[in-house]
């Protein structure tokens, strides 16, 4: 797609890239921070991003890379300061509703949470996919392959944990 400026790619594209990454990173803060520094980015170089077939590929990606850093950093310095980070253990986990879904996806690794989000949410293809983690098209099966494993878990667990409250 063709944008007559950096204003009108970033007025069509941001909400929905933060959306996208908030999926992937857990945070609606982390990703509104790792989209508007990406963006900071683009618009250096918009003069040669303008001209790539989707120049929100290139955003995201960058996103993502910010985000990931971000978590690296937030888990160093929860470990200096001893801080203990309280996890969703899986039996708070529910899967049963969409609205759920982020939890879910909360409880998968960024590698799996990305492919599954730009495979299911942006609707890309595998070789798409690859394309943009640069990585081979088997390698991003497989990490498709795991998370939907990982999601099927945790759905059944919230519904053995259903049945058992019934009884």
């Amino acid at each position: 797609m063709s944008y007559t400026s950096f204003e009108a790619f970033f007025d069509q594209e941001y909400a929905g890239l933060v959306d996208q990454l908030t999926l992937i990173c857990g945070t609606r803060t982390i990703a509104e921070d790792a989209v508007q520094e990406a963006m900071v980015r683009c618009w250096i170089r918009w003069r040669r991003i303008s001209r790539y077939d989707a120049p929100q590929a290139w955003v995201r990606l960058v996103a993502v890379r910010i985000s990931a850093r971000s978590s690296w950093r937030d888990r160093r310095l929860a470990s200096r300061t001893a801080t203990k980070i309280s996890v969703v253990s899986s039996s708070e986990t529910m899967c049963d509703e969409a609205t759920d879904m982020k939890r879910c996806l909360e409880l998968l690794s960024v590698e799996h949470r990305e492919a599954i989000v730009l495979r299911y949410f942006v609707d890309m293809s595998v070789d798409d996919i690859a394309s943009h983690l640069k990585l081979n098209p088997g390698t991003v099966k497989s990490r498709l392959y795991r998370a939907r494993a990982a999601l099927a878990v945790a759905q059944a667990h919230q519904t053995q944990r259903s049945v058992n409250n019934e009884s």
